[in-house]
Formats: structure tokens, sequence, C-alpha cells
């Protein structure tokens, strides 16, 4: 029975080690966040938006990644980046109003729903 513990031990350990590689997390660099954020699966894209908006007060890049995935396919991703974009508040208002300038409805709809986050029409 003694070996059966080493083999849940080992596989505890694997699983660890593969969420690390295919999930985003906090040890990830930021170029490496950024990658996923574009080229990942919806749920990659997802966590990535919400992870670099704590990376933007060091990295432009970082808030430029955000802003381009309020155009993602997937609605999920687009609320992530409006929910990242409205908690970075001041610095991703440029990054909003030329998303205004979208092609894309759903781009326009979002920067706009988000940049009212940031400043608040006054009634």
């Amino acid at each position: 029975m003694k070996s059966s513990g080493y083999f849940i031990f080992a596989g505890i350990m694997a699983a660890a080690a593969g969420g690390y590689f295919c999930y985003p997390n906090p040890w990830w660099s930021t170029d490496r966040l950024i990658n996923v954020a574009k080229n990942g699966t919806s749920v990659q894209r997802m966590i990535c938006v919400q992870s670099l908006k704590d990376r933007v007060s060091g990295s432009e890049k970082a808030l430029a990644a955000i802003a381009l995935a309020m155009g993602d396919d997937w609605d999920e991703v687009r609320g992530s980046a409006s929910a990242a974009l409205c908690a970075v508040g001041k610095p991703a208002v440029p990054y909003l109003q030329r998303a205004l300038k979208n092609e894309d409805r759903r781009v326009r709809e979002t920067a706009a729903q988000t940049l009212n986050c940031i400043i608040p029409n006054p009634k």
C-alpha cells in the first residue's frame, strides 16, 4: 500500500504541472499572457485578459492586449476585457475612445459601456 501513495502523489503533481502549462496563472510572463490572450482557447483568453489587468501599470502592451480583446468573438472574453478596463480606469480611456470608432458594433457598444463605468454620465 505504500507505493499507492506514491502514485497518488505523482498523479497530483502531474495534474498541477499540466495546469501550469495549460491554464494562465500569475507565474506566467506578461508576454506569454498576451500571446495566449490573442491565440488561446476562449477560456484561456478570458483568464488571460483578467490576469493582464494586474500588469497594466508596468506594461503598455498589457493594456493594448486587453483593449484588443474587446473585439473577441466570445461574449465572455469581451465582458472580461470590459471589466478589466473598467478596473484599470483612466489609463484605458484613449483605447476605449479609439474603440468607439471600430466598425464592429459589439466593440463600440462594449467600449461605450466601459467608458460609462470609468467616467459616469452626470445626471
